[in-house]
């Protein structure tokens, strides 16, 4: 008969099962969803048909409140999760904040970083992520030229072509523009909001008052 682990859990836990049977342990797998996490070594998980929440240790590094994990019972050592059945880990919003502009940022035809709008991202390992960037560009001095704000992640434009756009063409043209990015990142990764000009021309600003960078990551 064909052994059904390899269909519920991912890539690389097939091993760990193999060496408990090698070693003769005395193990169950079942599933069981994460309730409450505070390390890799400080959770909770309830077992399927159960009601309470038991302590158990990861094997695979965080997982987040909701997950749905495989779980090796090995008394008396304990419960570890060893994975996950394939296709059903949830992702969860782990961080949102919003980082307002500190200061106002005149543009020149270089992206320069709009004062305060910046995160380093501080999570466990990869993640996915939703970047807003909002910017209130206002022109002071008539010039005609186009305003381009842009996200950067690591002193890098990400991704090309994807901006913020506004074309000022007379004396007090303000608007607030805004502009989405999605993609995946990891751990110490920076985001920047930066901001420019088409041409030399005119005074335009990206103004401290509406321009700000909100960030929310998935794990």
């Amino acid at each position: 008969m064909p052994d059904p682990i390899p269909d519920l859990i991912g890539t690389g836990v097939q091993t760990l099962v193999e060496n408990a049977r090698r070693l003769g342990l005395q193990w169950t797998l079942r599933l069981a969803t994460v309730s409450v996490v505070t390390s890799p070594t400080e959770l909770t998980a309830v077992y399927d048909s159960d009601t309470e929440p038991i302590g158990m240790t990861s094997l695979v590094g965080m997982v987040s409140p909701g997950s749905r994990v495989m779980v090796m019972q090995v008394p008396p050592a304990g419960n570890f999760i060893i994975g996950s059945p394939v296709g059903s880990v949830a992702r969860q919003l782990i961080f949102a904040d919003i980082a307002a502009a500190s200061g106002s940022l005149a543009l020149s035809t270089t992206d320069t970083l709009v004062p305060g709008c910046t995160f380093t991202a501080q999570t466990n390992g990869d993640f996915e992520y939703e970047a807003t960037g909002v910017f209130d560009f206002d022109e002071t001095t008539a010039g005609n030229a186009v305003c381009l704000g842009s996200l950067y992640i690591n002193g890098a434009i990400h991704p090309v072509g994807s901006l913020a756009t506004f074309e000022v063409l007379v004396v007090q043209d303000r608007a607030t523009v805004t502009q989405q990015w999605r993609g995946t990142g990891t751990n110490g990764d920076v985001f920047e909001l930066r901001a420019r000009k088409s041409a030399a021309v005119g005074v335009i600003n990206a103004v401290q008052t509406h321009t700000t960078l909100k960030l929310n990551i998935y794990q």
